[in-house]
């Protein structure tokens, strides 16, 4: 899947987001913004299945993300949903 640098209105959200959390010098933000590239996906698109490591850390920048996994006996376990202007990832997958 090709990955795109995101338009400036995308940038200002994500910037908007990590100001909401943390104020960083224009120096650091400069170089979290450099980052981030575009991936979309379509619904019903796995962004991580069972056994892989997360590779990922994701800004929603439109649409629901529905984080789940499949239980032993076969049936969904819903964990939580991203929407527009949040963070989403399993950081639990990184530490593997």
């Amino acid at each position: 899947m090709a990955s795109q640098t995101p338009s400036l209105e995308a940038q200002d959200r994500l910037k908007k987001a990590v100001l909401g959390f943390v104020q960083p010098a224009d120096e650091a933000m400069n170089a979290f913004l450099g980052g981030w590239r575009v991936k979309t996906y379509q619904k019903h698109d796995y962004l991580c299945r069972e056994g892989e490591v997360e590779r990922y850390f994701y800004f929603i920048t439109k649409g629901i993300q529905r984080i789940f996994f499949l239980k032993a006996d076969g049936h969904e376990h819903v964990m939580g949903f991203s929407y527009d202007g949040n963070f989403s990832g399993v950081a639990d997958s990184y530490l593997g």
